[in-house]
């Protein structure tokens, strides 16, 4: 579990997430994801993963947004894929891709499912932008 943390720290770098970009092995980050055995460790690198917009941009450019919604989604821990999928949805490239294939209904549902059946136009904007990072 350590080594998925520090894998997901050593993401956190700009200036390495520019560099490996630019030699294409972002598709390795998914990778390690998908092989990663230990659901805790798995975890541990999506969160760093997605709370780092640099990197899930690179991933989601290489045409990932499937592969990490998946590892998002398929969190066995309710409370661990809410957060993971609030990380996920948080990032501006997310939500243009959902506003392109106009799915937008997805992010509201997402929405819904944290705050019950509150219409998402009444909900206090800090509300939404507390839960969107957890």
């Amino acid at each position: 579990m350590r080594q998925a943390t520090l894998r997901g720290e050593f993401l956190r770098t700009q200036l390495v997430v520019q560099t490996i970009g630019s030699k294409n092995q972002v598709d390795a980050w998914v990778k390690y994801a998908q092989d990663q055995a230990n659901p805790e460790a798995r975890r541990q690198f999506l969160q760093r993963l997605f709370s780092n917009e640099i990197a899930l941009t690179a991933l989601l450019d290489k045409g990932h947004y499937d592969a990490l919604y998946a590892l998002a989604k398929g969190d066995a821990d309710e409370a661990s894929r809410t957060a993971l999928l609030a990380g996920f949805y948080a990032s501006p490239k997310v939500v243009e891709r959902l506003i392109a294939n106009k799915q937008l209904a997805v992010l509201f549902e997402f929405a819904r499912s944290l705050y019950g059946q509150q219409p998402v136009a009444e909900l206090p904007a800090a509300d939404l932008a507390t839960t969107s990072r957890s």
